[in-house]
């Protein structure tokens, strides 16, 4: 049971990440990292968390926001500060 759980868990999490890449990038070329799915995506020079994209997806992000929120979010990051979060950010836009 355990193990089917997991399998079932790897299986849509690439689902997932083939139906985002192909949204956001026109690409299903991508890695995830130490090659453990459902973990941290890697497509180019972006890095993507399951849950940060099931946020876009699911908040209807369109290409150009999606890229300028992950823009956003990763100078906040660098600054040391929280970006809004995925949710609240389109809104306030």
């Amino acid at each position: 049971m355990q193990n089917d759980l997991i399998i079932q868990f790897e299986k849509i999490s690439e689902q997932i990440a083939k139906y985002f890449c192909n949204k956001y990038f026109k690409s299903d070329d991508f890695d995830w990292i130490s090659n453990q799915k459902g973990g941290v995506l890697i497509i180019g020079d972006y890095y993507f968390s399951l849950e940060t994209m099931l946020d876009y997806l699911r908040y209807k992000y369109g290409v150009d926001k999606m890229f300028e929120h992950y823009d956003y979010a990763l100078e906040e990051a660098m600054k040391g500060e929280y970006p809004i979060c995925i949710r609240d950010w389109k809104k306030l836009k």
